[in-house]
This record gives structure tokens, sequence and C-alpha cells, in this order.
């Protein structure tokens, strides 16, 4: 049948690009440590502040607030100075640290130098968050799954 083939590709894709945003995640590990300083520290939008009462019964303390970040930094490797704005091998901040602040969300807040991560062969590719974006991740794969298995029960009825 004809329609199990694009939910078929698109639960591919999916799945594929789950697994890459996997790998780049894990490839920070690798990184190699520096010292940075922040050139430009802003916010793009305020996802959710503090005190937010439009999800009946779920209270949020005034002291939380969901922040997406226009930043950038700048480093050194090997006498070479770079300047970068990437936070982490992720969609944006909220995915790659959902439930806690980030280390340099911290560092920046008592004013002091930040880490930076460096890919040791292309110093030029940073991030100041190392790890995986699991929500984005396992979203993409299970809706991947999803579809996959959806195109099978289309092909069968």
């Amino acid at each position: 049948m004809k329609l199990q083939k694009p939910f078929y590709r698109i639960g591919q894709l999916l799945v594929f690009v789950s697994i890459l945003l996997f790998s780049l995640g894990i490839s920070t590990f690798f990184f190699k440590e520096t010292t940075g300083t922040l050139t430009k520290n802003g916010l793009k939008s305020v996802l959710l502040k503090g005190g937010y009462v439009g999800i009946p019964y779920v209270p949020t303390p005034s002291s939380i607030s969901i922040v997406d970040y226009d930043l950038r930094y700048s480093y050194t490797v090997d006498g070479k100075q770079f300047e970068e704005e990437r936070i982490g091998m992720g969609v944006n901040a909220l995915t790659l640290s959902p439930f806690r602040k980030m280390e340099w969300e911290e560092s920046i807040k008592r004013g002091e130098p930040i880490k930076v991560f460096y890919f040791p062969l292309a110093p030029n590719i940073s991030v100041l968050h190392v790890g995986i974006d699991l929500l984005i991740s396992f979203t993409l794969f299970f809706l991947g799954l999803a579809l996959i298995k959806f195109s099978r029960w289309v092909h069968r009825h």
C-alpha cells in the first residue's frame, strides 16, 4: 500500500536523527576543557517565569524560570582565540538540562570565568555543557519507532 511508505521513511529519518544527536552528545565527553569568558550574555526569550498559573493544579515557585539564552563566549587554545555561541550538542538549553541548572549558569551568576569544552581536532567547535540531549533524542527515537510500527499496521490492514 502506498500510504505505508511515507510513514516508514519519516520514522526511519527520525530514528536516524535521534541516533545522530545522541552520538554528538556522547562525543562531548571526549572534549578538552579550557577557561573562557562571556562576551555576550542575554536572553532570547523567557519560556516560563516563576508564578505562572496557566497549568491548573501545578504550582510553580517564583524562583523558577526557564529561559533560552543568547550568549557568546571566547576562549583560547594553543594561543589562538575562538568565539562561539553553542551551549551544547542539542536543541537548546532547556532540553539539555530540563530539571536543574547547568554548571555554566551558576558560574555566570557568580561572575566567574566559565568552563569551555572544545573538540581537540577542531578547536573552533566548543560547548559549555558536556552531555546528551536526552529529552529530544528519546522523543525523536520513540516517535520514529511509533511511525514505523504505524506504517506496518497500515500495510497489514
